[in-house]
């Protein structure tokens, strides 16, 4: 049966999910769960060009990671053409919609001229009232199949988001289908919806414009409109919506700089002000606590990237010095550099105080792909002290003297998720774990 509070998510599956991305999945799962509701997972696969299996197996491991779940199956889009086709026909009995050859710069240059009281780069309408003749002219000079676009006759629809209030938009002469056949978003979002019994459609408010069109098209196909939740985005640093080119963004990305799933949930209660600075807490944690009310309204910027995952440093040791000595000292200095330039803040970076036991060296070791006594340090005082003069050191008694004595470990080894280099010199080490 459907509930009231049912929800879902609709991932495209053409690449990695950013944090914002599971962000906005996470909010959308905890109006749903919080209040009882179901929750599901549409793949929105109708562009077969970028679309990729590989894509959607790993937006759903993140998912599961960050303690997402969902009831039944995945539905995909590209299973369902039939049931778009069936309400593109529905539309066209109504004689609301007309083919169109505009290109895009066609529309671009239209747009902008003053053409009424539509939203800033609308359609003009330029193929709706086109007779015949001039269809057939059009068809001819553009060699180009047509797209199908629905007569919206410039209505205004109003209706109040969950997050953002009440909302007004006019509807321009959107696409309904493309020119090479495949339904548009704008119409297949709208039959998903009804069929999977939505009853709350919370997404990025970069979707917000498209809301009006989506509840014009179910109004004249006698559905049902479900609610809608607008939140806020994650930005980057530069204020644009977050990309793979502002670096740390995607879980995976997050593991090889030391940090888990549960950190990126952490993450983002506290950018939503459902959590506190420092909290641990987990999706279910959040759900049993959760209230809209709560979120912020306002864009998250992540303006700083998380630390590498570890910097070994043997000499000089950073644990020892003071924060004048690291603001001063020519290395650290030099590494600050080096760091900023990657977006990662000195200060963050984590130089790991304990001592390696053997198995951590062994797996160290074994990312760099270099022979245990490479990372030895044959010149420290305590070398000869420990009685080893100038005898040559072999692999496992390499590991056992730096379990027991870091000092003797070489200076320095970056590690990166599954990565390690010795550093030698540290800006070739840092070139090569990006």
């Amino acid at each position: 049966m459907p509930g009231s509070h049912d929800g879902r998510f609709a991932p495209s599956p053409t690449g990695e999910l950013h944090l914002g991305n599971l962000r906005t999945a996470l909010v959308a799962w905890l109006f749903a769960r919080s209040r009882g509701g179901r929750f599901v997972l549409r793949i929105e696969d109708l562009d077969p060009q970028r679309s990729r299996p590989e894509h959607e197996r790993q937006q759903l491991a993140d998912l599961r990671a960050i303690g997402i779940d969902w009831d039944g199956d995945p539905v995909r889009q590209s299973a369902r053409t039939d049931l778009y086709l069936e309400a593109l026909s529905q539309l066209e009995a109504q004689g609301r919609v007309y083919p169109c050859w505009c290109s895009r710069a066609e529309i671009r240059a239209a747009a902008e001229a003053p053409h009424g009281p539509g939203p800033e780069g609308a359609y003009p309408g330029t193929c709706r009232r086109l007779t015949a003749a001039q269809r057939a002219e059009r068809e001819h000079t553009t060699g180009r199949p047509a797209a199908l676009r629905l007569d919206c006759g410039g209505e205004r629809i109003a209706f109040t988001d969950l997050v953002r209030g009440r909302q007004e938009g006019v509807v321009d002469d959107f696409v309904l289908r493309r020119g090479d056949g495949t339904p548009a978003y704008n119409l297949a979002v709208v039959v998903d919806d009804a069929a999977q019994d939505i009853a709350e459609v919370v997404r990025g408010d970069d979707l917000i414009d498209s809301t009006p069109r989506q509840l014009l098209v179910a109004r004249l196909l006698g559905l049902p409109a479900p609610r809608h939740a607008h939140v806020p985005l994650v930005l980057g640093p530069d204020g644009a919506r977050l990309a793979k080119r502002h670096g740390a963004v995607t879980l995976e990305d997050l593991a090889a700089l030391g940090r888990g799933p549960q950190d990126a949930v952490a993450w983002m209660a506290q950018s939503l002000g459902l959590a506190q600075p420092g909290d641990r807490i987990s999706a279910s944690d959040l759900a049993g606590r959760f209230e809209p009310a709560r979120l912020h309204r306002g864009p998250t910027v992540l303006a700083r990237l998380p630390p590498l995952r570890r910097l070994w440093v043997g000499w000089p040791r950073m644990s020892e010095l003071t924060v004048y000595e690291k603001r001063t000292c020519t290395t650290c200095r030099k590494l600050a550099a080096l760091l900023g330039e990657r977006g990662i803040d000195f200060d963050t970076v984590d130089f790991h105080l304990e001592p390696l036991s053997e198995d951590q060296i062994r797996d160290l070791v074994a990312k760099t792909g270099a022979p245990a006594r490479d990372l030895f340090r044959a010149r420290e005082p305590i070398y000869a002290e420990l009685g080893l003069g100038a005898r040559e050191v072999g692999d496992e008694e390499a590991i056992r003297l730096m379990a027991e004595h870091p000092q003797l470990m070489q200076r320095p080894v970056v590690e990166r998720g599954e990565r390690a280099v010795l550093a030698r010199p540290i800006e070739r080490a840092l070139e090569v774990l990006g």
